[in-house]
């Protein structure tokens, strides 16, 4: 498994959704498989409510100015990058 960064934690928690998306995916057939066993059913519930929780989405911003309004700098300060 990669190794993730620390310093950006939300980066860090996406990419642990996506990691246990992975896993689910590899481990779920196997517990379909067994329907009758009744802890492979309730790993299949929960399994289920994770993904229910977990959406990826992305959010476009758009913003308008004249030039030399602070725009970039707006951006900048927000993301905390450095000119």
């Amino acid at each position: 498994m990669a190794r993730i960064k620390t310093e950006d934690p939300i980066s860090h928690l996406e990419e642990a959704m996506r990691s246990s998306i992975e896993i689910f995916d590899r481990i779920e057939p196997h517990l379909k498989a067994a329907p009758t066993e009744t802890s492979a059913s309730e790993w299949l519930k929960r399994i289920a409510a994770v993904r229910a929780r977990y959406k990826t989405s992305q959010t476009l911003i758009g913003l308008l100015g004249s030039t030399g309004a602070g725009k970039s700098s707006l951006v900048n300060a927000v993301l905390g990058e450095e000119q």
